[in-house]
């Protein structure tokens, strides 16, 4: 190559490089919705399901609702309480919940766990809507919960098979639905010993069939197949239940299903099947240890797993002998680097490991055992940056890890697909950081990259996105905060605006606009039911939010 042409070429190399880089440190963080759950995250809840791959159904506690149903579309005005489920308030004045919980998409209805205070934790759906939001059967009439464990859901074709309990003569049984409390039936009792539970679990589905563990007599578990009736739900093996191999978790990979299993040895080893009794065999001594936390890259899942001779190392498999194999022992000899928090991303694993050189932070893997390696050791040394929440985002890689130099302080990163690149720390937009900073569970809706974090002082856990700043000055400013006084108010809320005009629109909690006034500070409440409200102030120059109570 000439050096003329060498040059440009690395100077082309070096723009574009230059340009990503950039745009991802244009990539800001901004608050969208501010909530009244305080410093607990626990009240926000970490589990939600996506309704049309727009909304996130997920619960809140709010001063006035308690625990309730709501959504998010990643904006302060898709963000609202979906229905009060269960209204009203205790004896000592607080609001009653119903705890909505174990969300499960299918297709534009979300389904879930709820409690109306009448008929107990029962099977509930949503589409969005308040009106929409209905039990769909009461299973265990009588005020009795038909859901007091993990439902499992699993959609097979256009029903939704689930676990539950529709009478004391009966124990927790495999149930399905087509959404409709007509279409709402057990599929079979099948541990017939009286007021016993064959406890379905770990439910999944391959070619057209229910895989699924269950117990046909007590602490037996075993895998168990069904197509949605009773003559056809039976056990996948002809063996004595004594002779069965014990099943904990179940993944399917490559037309097979992947599971753990104990024999009377007491030993967990990696098995496999098709979903034949012919064809269920141990494909390795290997112990996984949870194969809740894995990932799938080209047809092989790779997972956490030990043997006699290495710690806990990350594993693959395809589902066959042959093709289970160490990738790496990242932490050689019997220490353990324990790979977690799977995610894939420009044609590799990444992942967290834990090694006595660079403590616990972030790795890649192609598969190869040369093409496992260290991708960023953040915080130098044997200290940990603990990377967390790995999710994929607009062409990048986003997670969360301790900062460089900060000790216990969170902050949101990033990595693109350029090799070896450094990456880069998302900065808050029109706010700082406290000194105290909390990440919880990112998610990508309404291709938005949301969270919900503490990252203000004293401000609670609150909604944030990232928001690119090269925006028009509108959007850029869209999420300042004015405060309204008095507040709680009866009759006149004031706000102070420095615009020459502007928009005051006040939402309930439903998102549903109640009034919109133009130019005035000084704004007659008095026609407002009591309750919380919503405030978007939209100006010239600036968008505000903010919130007040009606007395």
């Amino acid at each position: 190559m000439h050096m003329h042409n060498f040059r440009n070429t690395f100077l082309l190399l070096f723009l574009v490089s230059w340009a990503f880089t950039a745009n991802a440190q244009n990539e800001k963080i901004i608050q969208f919705y501010e909530t009244e759950v305080g410093r607990g995250y626990n009240n926000v809840s970490a589990e939600f399901a996506f309704l049309n791959n727009s909304i996130l159904i997920f619960q809140m506690s709010s001063e006035d609702h308690g625990r309730e149903l709501w959504r998010t579309d990643g904006t302060e005005e898709g963000t609202y309480l979906i229905k009060d489920i269960l209204p009203g308030t205790d004896s000592f004045d607080s609001p009653l919940s119903s705890d909505p919980n174990y969300f499960y998409s299918m297709g534009d209805q979300v389904y879930f766990r709820a409690s109306d205070g009448v008929h107990g934790l029962e099977l509930w759906k949503t589409d969005g809507t308040e009106n929409g939001t209905v039990m769909v059967k009461d299973i265990f009439s009588g005020g009795q919960s038909s859901i007091g464990t993990a439902p499992y859901f699993c959609r097979l074709n256009n029903e939704l098979f689930f676990a539950a309990k529709s009478s004391y003569e009966l124990g927790t049984e495999l149930w399905k639905t087509d959404g409709t409390a007509e279409g709402t039936a057990m599929v079979k009792n099948i541990n017939t010993n009286d007021k016993n539970s064959s406890w379905p679990h770990n439910l999944v589905s391959l070619n057209n069939q229910l895989f699924f563990i269950a117990d046909p007599e007590y602490n037996k578990s075993e895998i168990w197949y069904s197509n949605g009736t009773t003559e056809g739900t039976q056990r996948l093996s002809n063996s004595a239940l004594s002779e069965t191999p014990r099943p904990y978790k179940m993944q399917v990979v490559n037309n097979h299903i992947i599971f753990s299993a104990r024999l009377s040895t007491g030993v967990t080893t990696l098995w496999s099947t098709d979903g034949s009794t012919t064809n269920t065999f141990k494909i390795s001594d290997v112990e996984p240890f949870d194969l809740d936390i894995v990932t799938t890259l080209d047809n092989y899942i790779y997972f956490k797993g030990g043997d006699d001779t290495h710690g806990y190392e990350l594993w693959k498999t395809n589902g066959t002998t042959e093709g289970t194999t160490l990738v790496k022992d990242i932490d050689s000899g019997s220490e353990s680097s324990s790979p977690y928090a799977f995610a894939i991303f420009n044609d590799k694993v990444f992942f967290r490991a834990d090694t006595d050189e660079y403590g616990k932070e972030l790795w890649e893997s192609d598969g190869t055992t040369a093409g496992t390696k260290l991708c960023a050791d953040i915080k130098t040394g044997w200290q940990s940056s603990n990377p967390n929440n790995l999710t994929v985002y607009n062409n990048r890689l986003f997670f969360t890890a301790y900062h460089p130099t900060l000790y216990s302080v969170e902050r949101l990163f990033s990595i693109g697909k350029t090799p070896n690149e450094t990456p880069v720390i998302h900065d808050p937009l029109d706010f700082s950081f406290g000194s105290e900073v909390y990440f919880a569970r990112l998610y990508v809706v309404n291709n938005k990259l949301c969270f919900i974090a503490e990252l203000e002082e004293n401000t609670g856990f609150e909604f944030y996105r990232l928001n690119n700043t090269t925006t028009a000055i509108k959007n850029i400013n869209e999420h300042k905060t004015i405060k309204p006084y008095p507040n709680p108010a009866s009759e006149i809320i004031n706000l102070t605006i420095n615009e020459s005009e502007f928009t005051v629109n006040i939402y309930n909690m439903s998102g549903q606009l109640m009034a919109s006034i133009n130019n005035t500070q000084a704004i007659n409440i008095s026609g407002l039911q009591p309750g919380i409200y919503n405030v978007r102030i939209l100006g010239t120059t600036a968008n505000y939010s903010t919130r007040f109570v009606k007395k």
